[in-house]
């Protein structure tokens, strides 16, 4: 698995490695229209790559979660590929996707389905690699019942951005957590600061960042 989040448009300054799946967890773009345009572009560019691509919207994604007929012609394979409060089975493995979660969207941790192998949110858990920087210091922006779901289904990972400063890796118990936003440079919330991170799940949960 190959997977980013918070790309935030800067497609040109990301170099992608192949992988069997490529995961998205959310803020691909920055504004709904042309850039999903360009990312419908990108993506045509590299899907190549791999043999699925997931897209779980994020906070700067609304718009294709809440119009998506509208966006189909400019969006193609981004729609085609989404998880909206859905799972996909791949290679025997169950994968759920988990939007940012937005006011129409009622409790969607709650939709999240028992057996699951890999969560895909853009929301992080609360208090798991969700730190974001304020005048005062780091405070965590998680989401505090989707870290209560998680620890009652117990996947073998859990994949998620959203909080920039936050990117990296943590096991707890079972679980592998792993926050993939590629924006977040101190000083420069939104500049690119990290690799896509590649998991391999064939022998247990093995994360590393892609090499140059």
């Amino acid at each position: 698995m190959v997977c980013i989040s918070d790309v935030h448009g800067r497609f040109s300054e990301l170099t992608m490695p192949p992988g069997d799946i490529l995961v998205i967890a959310g803020d691909l773009c920055e504004t709904a229209d042309k850039d999903f345009v360009a990312a419908n572009v990108w993506i045509e560019s590299i899907e190549h790559l791999y043999r699925l691509i997931i897209y779980v919207p994020g906070n700067h994604d609304l718009g294709i979660v809440e119009h998506t007929n509208k966006y189909r012609s400019v969006a193609r394979i981004l729609v085609r590929s989404l998880l909206i409060d859905d799972e996909i089975e791949f290679e025997r493995l169950r994968i759920y996707g988990m939007p940012y979660e937005s006011r129409d969207r009622l409790e969607p941790e709650t939709r999240i389905r028992p057996g699951i192998d890999i969560l895909v949110s853009h929301d992080p858990p609360y208090g798991i690699l969700d730190d974001a920087p304020t005048s005062r210091g780091g405070v965590s922006i998680g989401n505090t019942d989707l870290c209560r779901a998680v620890m009652r289904i117990q996947p073998m990972l859990h994949v998620f951005g959203h909080a920039h400063f936050g990117h990296g890796r943590k096991r707890i118990g079972d679980i592998t957590f792993c926050n993939v936003a590629i924006c977040g440079r101190p000083g420069k919330y939104y500049a690119v600061a990290n690799r896509p991170t590649i998991i391999d799940i064939g022998r247990g949960v093995v994360v590393s960042d892609a090499q140059e």
